[in-house]
């Protein structure tokens, strides 16, 4: 009886330690909201007469997790921010298919 429960425990041990080291093995995972202001550096809206000081962006990820922009808050600058980041896609598997996010981008004259 002793043999076996030292199995269930060293298979327990073993089993625990497979499982921390596939989270912690150099997975570092992309923050999406990061990765869409990296998508979105070269938009140059502060360039323009009457610059936003925010904009917001409807999206949602497709199984591929695909950016799809749905919808801006600002016409303007909508078909920019559409071309930079429809189809994009996003490293992080945080966010939900087909569920429709906003981002708010906020500009800063500096």
């Amino acid at each position: 009886m002793k043999i076996i429960k030292k199995y269930v425990s060293v298979l327990s041990l073993v089993m625990l330690l497979i499982s921390t080291s596939d989270l912690s093995a150099g997975n570092n995972p992309v923050d999406w909201k990061t990765q869409m202001t990296s998508y979105l550096s070269e938009l140059n809206i502060l360039d323009s007469k009457e610059a936003p000081t925010r904009i917001l962006v409807d999206f949602m990820i497709n199984d591929n997790l695909e950016i799809i922009v749905l919808s801006t808050s600002d016409k303007e600058h909508d078909a920019a921010i559409k071309r930079m980041l429809n189809y994009k896609t996003l490293a992080s598997k945080a966010l939900n298919s087909f569920e429709k996010y906003t981002l708010p981008i906020v500009f800063s004259k500096e």
